[in-house]
């Protein structure tokens, strides 16, 4: 079994070709937090409206939300910096 490295950064195999994309393996969208109140709720709104004009299924803005609200202030904006393009 080889792997095939295709321009869009996914890999495919011979073994199986229909690889599924996580949703980290797509671009992040960006995310404008310069100049955002700090709060956590703010934070959230801003990634929510960031990430539904990129197109995310309700699945993909569920797993966000639940990684992102299952700890502290500072895991919050760690999963966002995994999630988008934190500017």
């Amino acid at each position: 079994m080889t792997t095939k490295h295709s321009p869009t950064g996914t890999h495919e195999t011979d073994a199986d070709p229909a690889v599924n994309v996580s949703p980290r393996q797509k671009p992040k969208p960006d995310l404008i937090l310069v100049g955002t109140d700090g709060n956590a709720f703010s934070i959230l709104g801003k990634a929510f409206r960031a990430a539904k004009a990129a197109g995310w299924t309700k699945e993909q803005l569920d797993e966000f939300k639940a990684k992102a609200t299952s700890g502290d202030y500072e895991h919050l904006l760690g999963v966002t910096m995994e999630y988008f393009d934190v500017q």
